[in-house]
């Protein structure tokens, strides 16, 4: 249910509540995993692979359409 000019409105869908913190650390995790790989420690590529991995964490979160702030 969700209110709407004074009015209570059934919805055919619940609204999302709250910060599913499972589901953002399966999503960062398949990143981390993604990115890394079976890659060998590199102290030349940690920038990249921490760009490579927020970018693809932030992508997957924003597709999931929450109202969040991402920062």
């Amino acid at each position: 249910m969700a209110r709407g000019l004074g009015v209570l409105v059934a919805l055919p869908f619940p609204l999302p509540v709250g910060f599913n913190a499972e589901e953002a650390h399966n999503i960062v995790k398949e990143c981390v995993d993604g990115v890394l790989g079976g890659e060998d420690y590199n102290h030349n590529n940690i920038n990249q692979w921490t760009a490579s991995i927020v970018e693809q964490s932030l992508t997957h979160l924003v597709k999931l359409g929450k109202a969040y702030k991402y920062i």
